[in-house]
């Protein structure tokens, strides 16, 4: 017998776009692909994993597990831990080699009462990095301290065995042994922002295992031990989980650290008084978390369990279980890895080097005196190093992954305490917004990036003022010590009467020469940024959100979809991220650093819908992505140049809902190899990567031939009768459509010309 098929009707879910009945009958689809094919496909069944086991953080019990109340917890009881330190800037082949081991253990986090009850909890469960040679198991890892082109290898060799610390969604894209071995936790690392050869870059699909007993398809040996070039100038990396369908869990466990590159010019600014030295540079990384009553991490998912106290959904009885969620927000804050720390200063000028590592929880930071006044502070570096000049701001919008290098004055408040605070919403950030303004065309309110006291944080809907939080408002506290600084002459004659603090710096010190981009640019791209809805289940009104990224001209495309990015070794491309959403999504493009140009409001109006195949899921139900409507799009506003804080170079850029946002990249691979290169690029929203807001990205050499090209080609599928099931998706590399699937239990037929001629894709399962 032919197994029927049922099709899932997916939907955006922007409420100001109609649902159109669709017709549940064979609908002709786009096949993408590059030349003759052949098809390899198996069809995966959902499963739960229900970790009752006393390595897990969670397990199914009769009575539904209770959260910590934050308005208990301590704050500022904690000092705040700075990670230890791994120095390899002067060490030289072959001791530049470096083993970690991944595992986990039991973590002091901090957390305590203080209502009375002066209840102190018990260490809690996470992943963490050990080094060769010592017991201890850090969590957040060690920092790696390099220095510019000096290479170092590293391997992480993962010891991890058991269930998971948090409830596994396997319904979505995850490695093929966690479906089939709940205890396999296939873990791969990513250098987040690093210039990084393929094979060490950490792709989504290069996991393992223990001892290699299963590893994805992007995997090799090699793989294992990571080469990174450190081909770059000073700045502030991380290092973090980055399995496909896990990312958010691995690293919410704890599989993520700093990674600093340091040069000859930071050495100097340092040695000439206008940076601190580093007994006055602090690593800070920011995180939410939600803890059960036990003292355990807490991640939300298992049907019937609590949720995030900020959740905007409930989970639906036909919706998997566990399940995925569109957003996290935790109602506790971790400051390298420890709960509302506190931290003892000198008053004196700190660098601060800020890294956000939450899941989806954008900070707005200031810094506050104990009367609430705001001190100004100074921006000198962003995700790929220093800034021209420094930058006075009183608030930094930051989303997850980006990072900041600040200096803080804490000169003049001796004795004093200062509180780094948090005044965003509980809500993903949607930017700003002024009420007298007028509304263009249908949009409810004009947004910016930029506050001032006339604009409010933009809630939901979009342009309605959100509420700044509560729970989450309070990072950590830093207690000025007594004693004063001396002056130096020296330090002083450049920029006086304008010193910042006891540097010798003011907002007119150059730090540094940026990069330079070409001016030709030889290809443009418009992308794409959609929100639809999975309907899984028979309701179509009820289905889970999906994120998912495309293009303008084809639309909402799948991470399992061939690429469609496509660059040359060498090029400079400007890449233009149309956000149809109501949310920003930061947006991580691997490989490369990038200069933003420039942010434009936009009209989209009602999309196309288009049938597509959940890669997946290939036998499973039809879903109706989403494609910009050329028709109705518009650009409505002037292009708006980026904050004062963002003009230097970025890996990771906010893209605002409603807007165009764009950006320009040099693909260089000096000091690497990168040609025939697989990268990825995804919003780092760590909910909305994992389903299903990634794509990869395809580098090739310079000076090919035509032939030798990969460029995508267009093919028409029809349905020939009703055994055939068809994909929209792309040819790869090994003649395959889409990745190469098991096909034991199906026959396969297939026709096939040139690229560009007509493909008949037929799958006919076995009678059993």
């Amino acid at each position: 017998m032919v197994r029927a098929r049922r099709r899932r009707l997916l939907f955006p879910v922007n409420k100001d776009i109609g649902r159109k009945s669709m017709r549940r009958e064979n609908t002709r689809m786009l096949i993408l692909a590059t030349g003759a094919c052949s098809l390899l496909f198996s069809s995966f069944g959902s499963t739960s994993l229900y970790a009752n086991d006393s390595e897990a953080s969670w397990e199914v019990t009769s009575q539904p597990t209770k959260l910590v109340d934050p308005n208990k917890v301590c704050k500022f009881k904690n000092d705040l831990p700075i990670p230890s330190t791994i120095d390899v800037r002067d060490v030289v082949p072959p001791y530049n080699r470096v083993n970690l081991t991944i595992e986990k253990t039991r973590a002091d986090l901090g957390l305590k009462y203080c209502d009375g009850s002066n209840r102190v909890f018990p260490k809690a469960k996470v992943y963490g990095f050990r080094l060769e040679g010592e017991n201890e198991v850090h969590s957040p890892g060690p920092t790696f301290l390099v220095k510019e082109d000096h290479p170092i290898s590293v391997a992480f060799d993962n010891k991890l065995q058991g269930p998971h610390l948090f409830p596994v969604d396997t319904s979505i894209h995850v490695p093929y042994v966690v479906r089939k071995d709940p205890n396999a936790r296939p873990v791969v690392i990513h250098l987040h922002g690093g210039h990084t050869e393929p094979r060490s870059d950490g792709h989504p699909e290069a996991w393992y295992t223990k001892n290699f007993a299963s590893t994805g398809e992007k995997f090799n040996l090699d793989n294992y031990r990571y080469n990174y070039s450190n081909t770059q100038d000073a700045t502030t990396l991380w290092y973090h989980d980055h399995t496909v369908g896990l990312t958010r869990l691995n690293n919410y466990a704890g599989t993520a650290g700093f990674y600093l590159i340091t040069d000859d010019n930071e050495q100097e600014l340092i040695d000439e008084g206008r940076l601190p030295k580093s007994k006055r540079t602090i690593p800070i990384m920011v995180q939410d978390k939600l803890f059960s009553a036990n003292g355990q991490l807490y991640y939300p998912g298992v049907h019937g369990e609590p949720l995030s106290p900020f959740a905007n959904v409930e989970i639906r009885p036909e919706w998997p279980d566990p399940t995925i969620l569109d957003e996290f927000f935790g109602n506790v804050i971790l400051v390298n890895g420890k709960v509302w720390p506190r931290h003892k200063v000198s008053p004196s000028v700190y660098r601060l080097r800020l890294l956000n590592a939450s899941d989806t929880r954008s900070y707005v930071f200031k810094f506050e005196t104990e009367s609430e006044s705001k001190l100004e502070f100074y921006v000198i570096g962003s995700d790929g190093g220093f800034l021209n000049h420094p930058t006075k701001v009183k608030q930094l919008v930051m989303s997850p992954a980006e990072r900041y290098d600040i200096l803080v004055d804490f000169t003049p408040y001796e004795g004093k305490q200062i509180f780094l605070r948090n005044e965003g919403a509980d809500e993903v950030f949607r930017g700003y917004f002024n009420p007298k303004l007028p509304a263009p065309h249908d949009q409810i309110k004009r947004l910016v990036f930029k506050k001032n006291d006339n604009w409010f944080l933009s809630g939901s809907p979009v342009g309605e003022k959100a509420a700044p939080t509560k729970v989450a408002r309070e990072i950590m506290r830093f207690d000025i010590g007594r004693g004063s600084y001396q002056s130096n002459s020296y330090f002083k004659k450049d920029c006086e009467p304008y010193c910042i603090g006891n540097l010798n710096l003011s907002t007119d010190t150059h730090l540094r020469d940026l990069p330079t981009l070409p001016k030709s640019i030889d290809k443009r791209r418009r992308l794409s940024l959609h929100r639809v809805s999975d309907n899984e289940g028979d309701n179509l009104e009820h289905g889970r959100s999906l994120l998912m990224l495309g293009t303008f001209d084809i639309g909402s495309l799948f991470f399992q979809d061939r690429p469609t990015e496509i660059v040359e070794v060498g090029s400079t491309e400007i890449w233009e991220f149309h956000n149809t959403t109501a949310s920003a999504h930061p947006i991580h493009v691997h490989l490369v650093e990038f200069s933003i140009l420039n942010r434009q409001q936009a009209f989209y109006g009602a999309p196309i819908l288009k049938p597509q195949v959940n890669p997946s899921d290939p036998f499973g139900e039809l879903i109706i992505g989403a494609k910009i409507n050329p028709k109705e799009f518009k650009l409505t506003g002037r292009k708006i140049r980026p904050q004062p804080s963002e003009a230097g170079r970025k890996d990771t850029v906010i893209t605002l809902p409603g807007y165009v946002t764009r950006i320009k990249a040099n693909f260089d691979c000096t000091g690497i190899d990168c040609t025939n290169g697989e990268y990825v690029w995804h919003c780092h929203l760590l909910s909305h990567e994992d389903y299903d807001m990634m794509r990869p990205m395809k580098i090739y050499g310079r000076n090919l031939s035509n032939n030798e090209k990969p460029a995508p080609y267009r093919l028409n599928a029809d349905d020939r009768d009703s055994n055939s099931s068809y994909l929209e998706a792309w040819l790869g590399q090994n003649n395959e459509i889409g990745r190469p699937f098991d096909t034991t239990n199906f026959n396969q037929s297939l026709k096939a010309g040139d690229a560009g001629s007509h493909l008949t894709c037929k799958l006919t399962k076995r009678k059993m």
